[in-house]
């Protein structure tokens, strides 16, 4: 993977300067200039070839869909560009930026503010194009701005300022987005980058009971590289607060919300009929509308959702929707997703068979609990740029944002959407759940539908309680929705309403405030107390409380309308009826709770009855909840107690007299697999499984060893090429076991893996590609051996060997140097000489994909198998003819002695090893020993034999490095004696 350095000095970065840069508050330049005169910033054109590649791995990581290389700089004005005084005598900056080839351009300013009156505008350089003034209605408090995209190869950013405004603004240009795909561009590299024609327009009759939730959806870019699709939504309050759903993967956190830029109405004109040509083209949907700037509200990795607020309202002139969600746990009879495939116009998709309750990328059922599965779509599909977006019951409502799945046009397949019921509560705090940021009045609704300002408002006007139930020391909220009374689209403004109880017939006055300038919405809380008071509305049991609103006008001639709502009195706390757990097992488990009546509840839990720190939300409403719980620790006794809360407000608590309520988890399956990130420590190292019966499959436990177990002597070399497999058939009618399952054959593959039953040349090293095949991944990493070493194999009496030897990683020419080795009684062994990777994937797989109950295992920490093997044959050692070195006995630590046997070389020649010790492993570099000290030397004949035996030799404790290198006096060889290559062995103590 080629890696693209940031900073002023870019190596891509072609600086063409006609004047020299101004510094700091320099007079500026009088006159104009010449567009070509003015200074261009130019980036060489991307590595589209490399880039594909790197966006493979990207995308089956799990990261967004990338559209444009970022290139980072810190530039303001003082810097570069070109100063002029203009006729009026304001002042223009301005800059070019080019990028040789790039399909499209964004900017990212670090820091941004602009005084009154002062504008900044970005556009083509042939003028053809150009975004929206930015002015100091653009400035925010994270002081930021990030840009749309224009489809250029040069742009112009120029900035107009009063003239004694010229130290009055901050302008830092820290990123520029070079564009080579997306937006129904065509790359150098792969024409695929455009959606399937198998997808629907939403302007196509499919769409056409679904405009509401179409307005809500939005494309959106991320740190002006990176995008996804992402959904305005409703909250209990119909507040219009611009909140925006995506996805947890994509990316959007508190350090990267200032960088999003959302494409809003970007739909194609007409209907392409799908699977046509033109459906699989380029579409013509417009990017003018468009919103930049948020603040990161919560995230919720285990469900992969996401929630910021736009640091604007939404322009009324855009007619956007806001969605409807529901925080049901019900799987829907059918499911429809509203998304961006590719960064592409707006398509529609349509599942009509049952969704189910799984995990992320599994089938079982409900698995985690934390996603809803399409088992495959009837109509449409999913592609990358989908990531974020909603899926909605038959109800309009959203159940879930897309995390990821295997659907394309080309393959009927699965996709995944986080829970929006798990995500309702997630972590249990604000940061971590949605409740807060959807509910900000604590209603406690299960549902809402979606809306659009132009829904919502008209001259008749409404009032109504946002709950029909309150309890008799409760808050209720009313409201009254009347355009009528918006006098001034400026200004918030206020309507006064009665209301009144059986209690209090008589009533109090309650004044509501608008929420927004021109909204025509006005919210209240009526305070309520079974005492009278002053200002409080006395309310008993079982009483009415009613608010009343006259309508001046109602629009369709009426006047003076008396329009009224109520909401019942409930003064009766809920009672818990039972409580149970069920489904334990090591990471999950149920907490069934019955009631009285209808009831919310939260499940407060932890590993004391004294520390209940966490907390999940039931996701009904009911009189029988169930909590779901995953992310536990195995063998763990966790304590809880229960919280319920009728739909007036009153709650109960539960926790089984003070003593808490208990269930304790079982023992983890051992999965023996491990995901290294840059923290590989094996090296030198064999792990040892031996098959066992129960759930497990194996025992296992690991050893240090000086070089790999078996010598690749004979071996048979395999003609790999990069991320290529080759099918090996055992002789002799032998087979080797995976769990258990005979194999007489298996598929070598050059990227660090062997697999059973079927051929894989996957070269993504994550835990899903690990586990969907039956798979031995010794070091599974994007390996290349045809750009150096070799992987060869070799069956013994007892085993199948296999040998990757000095195999380099992919771009990097870092070598590697390990083993599997597959025995005919169903034993395995994996071994690690000298690597140069440090991230892979190790481990067994029997193919049943990433279970719920994963837990990662620490390969190293498995348990020392009683000291290494009798021998242990130095591999590739090299030299004349076909010589092998052999450490026998101990393992030079802590004093120990070990013999070192020579065999291989010509009988009766001369032979001279040369050994050293030394406490600091020295490198060996492309096969040749940096020099070192020699501190022992040893003079040995061969014996007649061919071997020659060295006993003695003691280590000193420590860490300890063995390098030997021999001679052979042959007469045959041009200068009368040949060396071997030099071996090192390490040792740790």
């Amino acid at each position: 993977m080629s890696r693209t350095g940031h900073g002023r000095a870019l190596a891509a970065l072609v600086l063409i300067a006609s004047l020299a840069p101004l510094g700091g508050a320099q007079t500026p330049l009088q006159g104009a200039l010449p567009l070509a005169d003015v200074e261009l910033l130019q980036f060489d054109a991307v590595n589209v070839v490399a880039l594909g590649k790197q966006d493979a791995e990207r995308e089956a990581g799990g990261l967004p869909w990338r559209f444009a290389l970022p290139r980072d700089l810190a530039l303001s004005p003082a810097d570069m560009g070109s100063w002029e005084t203009l006729a009026d005598g304001s002042l223009l900056w301005r800059l070019r930026i080019g990028a040789r080839d790039a399909h499209s351009i964004n900017l990212g300013f670090s820091e941004f503010w602009l005084p009154e009156g002062a504008t900044l505008i970005v556009r083509a350089a042939d003028g053809e194009h150009a975004i929206r003034p930015f002015t100091s209605a653009d400035n925010e408090q994270h002081g930021q701005l990030w840009t749309p995209v224009l489809f250029e190869t040069e742009l112009v950013i120029e900035l107009r300022l009063a003239a004694h405004q010229l130290d009055d603004y901050r302008l830092t240009l820290g990123r520029v987005g070079q564009g080579y795909r997306g937006f129904g561009q065509q790359t150098a590299y792969e024409d695929s980058y455009l959606s399937g024609s198998c997808n629907v327009d939403v302007v196509c009759p499919e769409g056409d009971d679904w405009q509401l939730e179409i307005g809500a959806v939005g494309a959106y870019t991320l740190n002006g590289s990176d995008t996804c699709t992402g959904v305005l939504l409703n909250d209990t309050t119909d507040s219009l607060t611009a909140n925006f759903l995506t996805a947890n993967h994509c990316g959007v956190s508190s350090s990267s919300d200032a960088s999003i830029v959302i494409y809003w109405n970007y739909e194609n004109s007409v209907c392409r009929p799908p699977f046509s040509g033109a459906s699989g083209g380029s579409g013509d949907g417009p990017l003018t509308q468009f919103s930049s700037g948020s603040t990161h509200r919560a995230s919720y990795s285990p469900s992969d959702v996401t929630l910021v607020e736009l640091d604007d309202p939404v322009d009324p002139a855009w007619d956007l929707g806001y969605a409807g969600w529901t925080r049901s746990s019900s799987a829907p009879a059918s499911a429809i997703a509203i998304h961006h495939p590719q960064v592409e116009e707006k398509r529609i998709s349509f599942e009509f068979d049952p969704t189910s309750t799984t995990s992320y990328l599994q089938n079982g059922i409900p698995g985690d609990g934390t996603h809803v599965r399409i088992t495959d779509w009837d109509v449409g599909t999913t592609e990358p740029g989908s990531s974020g977006s909603p899926l909605f019951d038959p109800e309009h409502r959203i159940i879930g944002q897309l995390h990821g799945g295997y659907a394309s046009c080309s393959s009927q397949t699965s996709d995944w959407y986080g829970r929006f019921s798990v995500s309702w509560a997630g972590g249990g705090t604000p940061s971590t759940r949605l409740s807060d940021w959807l509910d900000p009045s604590g209603l406690d609704v299960m549902a809402v539908d979606s809306i659009s300002l132009n829904t919502l408002c008209s001259d008749a006007g409404s009032v109504a309680f946002l709950a029909g139930s309150v309890s008799c020391e409760g808050d209720p909220i009313v409201r009254v929705v009347d355009c009528g009374l918006n006098l001034n689209d400026l200004a918030i403004e206020q309507v006064l309403i009665s209301v009144s109880s059986s209690s209090e017939p008589g009533g109090e006055s309650v004044t509501l405030t608008e929420t927004s300038p021109a909204s025509g919405r006005f919210e209240g809380v009526v305070d309520l107390s079974q005492s009278n008071g002053a200002g409080v509305l006395q309310v008993s049991g079982g009483d009415l409380v009613i608010a009343t609103y006259i309508d001046a006008d109602d629009g369709l001639g009426g006047g003076g309308v008396v329009l009224s709502d109520t909401a019942a009195v409930d003064c009766t706390a809920p009672s818990v009826i039972a409580v149970g757990s069920s489904g334990v097992t090591a990471l999950v488990a149920n907490v069934d709770v019955s009631a009285n009546e209808p009831v919310t509840g939260v499940l407060h839990f932890g590993s004391s009855c004294a520390s209940l720190n966490e907390s999940v939300s039931s996701p009904d409403e009911g009189t029988a909840l169930s909590f779901a719980l995953g992310g536990l620790q195995d063998e763990t006794s966790y304590y809880f107690s229960v919280e319920i809360t009728d739909e007036a407000g009153n709650t109960t608590l539960e926790d089984n007299g003070g003593a808490c309520f208990t269930f304790t988890t079982l023992p983890a399956q051992e999965y023996y697999t491990e995901e290294f990130l840059s923290d590989f420590d094996l090296a030198f190292s064999s792990l040892n499984f031996t098959p066992t019966p129960g759930p497990d499959g194996y025992s296992a436990c690991t050893e240090l060893i000086g070089a790999l177990p078996v010598s690749s002597v004979g071996a048979t070399v395999l003609s790999l090429s990069d991320d290529d497999s080759e099918q090996v058939s055992l002789t002799g009618g032998n087979s080797v076991l995976l769990y258990g399952v005979p194999y007489s054959s298996v598929w070598v593959g050059s990227n660090g893996y062997v697999t059973f039953g079927q051929s894989d040349t996957d070269y993504t090293e994550s835990l899903s590609d690990h586990f969907d095949t039956p798979r031995v991944s010794a070091l599974f990493d994007d390996l290349n051996p045809s750009t150096g070493g070799s992987v060869s194999t070799l069956q013994t009496a007892e085993s199948l060997v296999i040998t990757w030897f000095q195999v380099e990683q992919y771009s990097t020419g870092d070598q590697n140097t390990f083993q599997a080795e597959l025995f005919f009684d169903g034993r395995l062994r994996l071994s690690w000489a000298a690597l140069g990777s440090s991230d892979s994937v190790v481990g067994l797989s029997a193919g049943s994909g990433l279970q719920g109950d994963f837990l990662e295992e620490n390969l190293s920490g498995l348990g020392d198998c009683g000291g290494m093997p009798s021998c242990q044959t130095d591999l590739g050692f090299g030299g004349p003819g076909t010589a092998t070195l052999s450490m026998c006995g101990g393992d030079l630590s802590t004093g120990t002695t070990a013999d070192l046997k020579l065999e291989g070389a010509a009988p009766n020649a001369a032979a001279y090893l040369f050994m050293s010790l030394t406490s600091t492993p020295t490198p060996i570099k492309g096969g040749v020993l940096v020099p070192i000290p020699v501190l022992d030397q040893f003079d040995h004949n061969t014996d007649g034999s061919g071997g020659i035996l060295f006993a003695g030799v003691a280590g000193g404790g420590g860490p300890l490095s063995v390098i030997v290198q021999y001679v052979i006096v042959d007469a045959s060889q041009p200068k009368g004696y040949a060396f071997s290559n030099a071996l090192q062995i390490d040792f740790l103590p």
